[in-house]
């Protein structure tokens, strides 16, 4: 398995899924897997380990990647955090902090896969690898 290579903004380069068909998403445990196939027919494996919340909207039976991110600027982490654990209530607020400190630190990485047509998902994981077919 090889880890994620982002650039200098935070974008994916490798793998390269730009325009990829987001085919199927396997949950396990505290670990989530992705199959995508790119444009070129390349099949793509990607394993989210540690995975601390997954939060998706619009997925369609064919969904298209137009990019993947890493967010790492703490106003961006903050307002996606808000859709990905809802609420006013003290506790939650509490915890968005928590969680928000382990983006900060290191522990735990925001990765945001866009859509082009489909749904978004944003995770909230410790690590990002992924096996491509040759």
């Amino acid at each position: 398995m090889n880890a994620f290579v982002y650039d200098e903004t935070g974008s994916l380069s490798q793998p390269m899924l730009h325009d990829a068909l987001l085919y199927r998403i396997d949950f396990g445990g505290k670990q989530v897997a992705l199959h995508c196939r790119a444009p070129d027919g390349q099949a793509t494996r990607i394993e989210l380990r540690g995975v601390a919340h997954l939060f998706s909207t619009g997925l369609a039976e064919q969904n298209i990647i137009l990019d993947v991110c890493i967010e790492e600027d703490a106003g961006v982490c903050s307002q996606a955090l808000n859709h990905i654990l809802p609420g006013a209530g003290e506790t939650q607020q509490r915890y968005r902090t928590a969680v928000l400190e382990k983006l900060q630190q290191g522990d735990l990485k925001l990765i945001r896969f866009s859509p082009s047509y489909g749904g978004e998902i944003m995770v909230l994981c410790e690590e990002a690898v992924y096996e491509s077919d040759v």
